[in-house]
């Protein structure tokens, strides 16, 4: 079975940047449609973030292992230890362990 479509490795990261922040219940928030497009990423607070790998096993098939960037990215924004507001997703279990190993984070 053919795969088509988009896919993130299609893209460079700058174009990966491009989406915006949008309400997705515009007809029940009718008021928060104003800032649709404004946003990038918040900043200056503190925002937790919940990352989800996916397909690892696919993407370490084709050289782009997740974990190294992953983790390098948490790193540049000091979100590695115990205390920081991250959740790390996978459907994956063997890519869960090894960002438990390369992170400081409590498993729930």
């Amino acid at each position: 079975m053919a795969v088509t479509g988009w896919f993130t490795e299609d893209f460079t990261l700058a174009e990966l940047k491009t989406p915006r922040a949008k309400e997705w219940l515009p007809q029940v928030r009718v008021t928060n449609t104003a800032f649709d497009g404004r946003f990038e990423i918040p900043r200056g607070r503190t925002i937790g973030v919940y990352p989800e790998t996916k397909h690892p096993t696919y993407f370490a098939s084709i050289g782009r292992a997740l974990e190294e960037p992953l983790v390098a990215v948490l790193r540049r924004n000091r979100l590695t230890h115990r205390n920081d507001p991250v959740f790390l997703q996978s459907f994956e279990t063997a890519n869960l362990r090894r960002l438990d190993r390369m992170t400081d984070f409590t498993t729930p």
